[in-house]
């Protein structure tokens, strides 16, 4: 007999898709097409319920019932609990498709329509490098009307991803008005990693395509992979439109205005801004926590340049290139930059320690003499 039951990645996320089992499907059998319904690159090698109890034959599962298809890794209920929590805003301003980019990292989707949206939250169970994390994501408003929340929007925040389009130079511009809030919403605290991301890489014609996809920290980058004119991009997509398939629907003709591109020289001078700003920053913070242990500077025998972590990365939301890595490049990013910020406090601590400990023998060998 026939049984209609609900397959899920295994993640928090997931939203469930009908699966019909048919008569005598052996668990085997089941694990490789419920596989191939979800599209997943490997074949699972384990089925939980959604109770986290692990399916041990076809006689476990019910009718009706949601069950969760695993790599190998832990049911991600139980993983919760310990894992480590990252929260990120997507910040930009209309149109350049931040509810897009979120929308395809956490549901592997790309709507044509959707409407503007003011404030939506997105959570998705990531592992990176194998640490499993909690990534919530904060998708805001780009209209104007919406930009007294900015602030708001980015307290708080692990890290931040600004999003501009690389068909509209003017919404580059926007993200400078981002940059100048740093200091408002960061105020005695470290400056989280910051990603800046061009969406549509798809609509750049291949010989407009010579930018770099990616901008490191240190100034260097990677070249880009040919892209060519695709479909329109709006904002996102909507929840009652259909999905983007070419081979159904066909390519639109190319929107692109060559005179509105983002320029290499305009990013670059975006890039130079934000990460001078961002180590301005962040030397006043390391100038705090000296001030706040008492630590004198000269104490360091090799001054240590600043790490900050701003980095670069041209996507498509249409067509999911890149996607993954602007969120991996974040976490990542976060972590490092935890790490860093500990290691600056601790080093503060120690350092303040040893001068009082030295201060007080300095004090009992004058006692002594006197």
């Amino acid at each position: 007999m026939e049984r209609k039951i609900y397959i899920n990645k295994n993640e928090a996320s997931s939203t469930g898709v009908v699966f019909v089992i048919p008569f005598n499907m052996t668990l085997g059998e089941f694990k490789k097409a419920s596989g191939e319904k979800l599209r997943l690159k490997k074949r699972p090698k384990m089925v939980y319920l959604a109770s986290g109890a692990e399916v041990q034959s076809m006689d476990d599962i019910a009718s009706k019932a949601n069950v969760y298809l695993s790599m190998g890794e832990p049911f991600f209920r139980a993983s919760v609990a310990s894992t480590d929590k990252i929260t990120v805003s997507i910040l930009g301003s209309g149109n350049v498709g931040k509810s897009a980019i979120a929308l395809r990292f956490i549901r592997d989707i790309f709507f044509k329509k959707w409407d503007a949206t003011i404030e939506d939250v997105y959570r998705k169970t990531v592992r990176v490098k194998d640490e499993v994390y909690m990534l919530e994501i904060l998708d805001t408003a780009g209209q104007e009307d919406f930009s007294t929340l900015r602030a708001q929007w980015m307290q708080n925040k692990d890290g931040y991803v600004f999003v501009y389009s690389l068909t509209d130079k003017a919404s580059l511009s926007t993200l400078y008005d981002m940059i100048d809030l740093l200091p408002q919403v960061c105020v005695n605290i470290p400056i989280p990693p910051i990603v800046i991301v061009g969406n549509k890489a798809d609509l750049i014609p291949q010989s407009s395509s010579n930018e770099s996809d990616r901008s490191k920290p240190d100034g260097s980058t990677d070249d880009a992979d040919a892209v060519s004119a695709a479909v329109e991009h709006t904002e996102g997509a909507g929840m009652n439109s259909s999905t983007y398939d070419p081979a159904v629907q066909g390519e639109p003709e190319p929107t692109v205005n060559m005179g509105q591109l983002t320029s290499q020289e305009d990013v670059d001078k975006l890039l130079a801004v934000c990460r001078s700003r961002v180590t301005e920053l962040q030397e006043q913070w390391i100038e705090r926590q000296r001030r706040k242990f008492k630590r004198d500077p000269s104490e360091e025998e090799v001054p240590q340049p600043t790490k900050i972590f701003v980095d670069h990365i041209q996507c498509s939301a249409l067509s999911g290139s890149k996607i993954d890595e602007v969120f991996t490049t974040l976490i990542e990013n976060v972590r490092a930059s935890d790490a860093n910020n500990t290691q600056i406090i601790t080093s503060s601590k120690n350092s303040s320690s040893s001068s009082s400990k030295s201060d007080k023998k300095k004090k009992m060998k004058w006692c002594w003499l006197f």
